[in-house]
């Protein structure tokens, strides 16, 4: 287990204005160190990342609390961070929410292993109507995305439950398209795509459209057309 650290102490590192952080209740922070393992966590930030509180993510690493997959697939983008000393944005679905993370290198070098720590800041989408911290849209001003966010997975949550077909039904409610557009759009019958609405139903807990389309956008289901 890594010491105690005080939060301001931990995200003053990443420049004058990540302390602010500490008390926005709409950001999960974490920071992982150059060997991968947490460091720092806030209270939200050990939600997001399925645990009941900070302690139970300090000391761990990546492989601890990602699937192997993804596990790998975060150490990648954390490297690119520490070597290109640049910011990174991905998208992080754990509990079956859609985060938005911004990846951000430290402005020094205190890891135990290579390069610098990284500060990793979670939004959940509904909250990016109201736009992101200042501090962090100056820290993105002037930055083209040339490729979409890639996306890893924490924990899929009741999407787990979902086949491939039952996705691809959940995205396009969640694109607005009725239950005929969509036979139509995967060449299947009206009645196989109400089934698969039923299920859909079923499995999530949802009664009606509305609340099947919620679920999609939450999570950030995108039809592999839109994508």
């Amino acid at each position: 287990m890594h010491p105690a650290t005080t939060p301001l102490t931990e995200l003053q590192r990443f420049g004058e204005g990540w302390q602010t952080l500490n008390f926005d209740p709409l950001c999960g922070t974490w920071i992982t160190a150059g060997d991968n393992r947490f460091t720092y966590a806030s209270e939200i930030g050990a939600t997001v990342l399925g645990r009941p509180s900070p302690g139970e993510v300090t000391g761990q690493s990546v492989r601890d609390l990602f699937p192997t997959a993804d596990a790998a697939a975060y150490e990648e983008e954390l490297d690119g961070v520490r070597s290109n000393r640049s910011p990174r944005r991905l998208q992080l679905l754990s509990g079956g929410v859609a985060f938005d993370l911004a990846l951000f290198p430290s402005q020094e070098i205190t890891s135990t292993g290579p390069g610098p720590d990284v500060l990793s800041v979670a939004r959940a989408d509904p909250f990016l109507r109201g736009g992101a911290p200042p501090i962090i849209q100056r820290m993105e001003e002037g930055r083209e995305e040339a490729t979409p966010a890639r996306r890893i997975t924490l924990d899929p949550g009741p999407l787990g439950k979902l086949t491939e077909r039952e996705l691809q039904v959940l995205a396009l409610i969640g694109d607005g398209l009725s239950t005929a557009e969509i036979a139509q759009h995967l060449n299947r019958s009206v009645k196989t795509i109400e089934g698969h609405r039923l299920n859909l139903g079923t499995k999530l807990g949802a009664s009606n459209r509305v609340q099947l389309a919620r679920i999609a956008l939450g999570a950030g289901l995108k039809h592999a057309d839109d994508a």
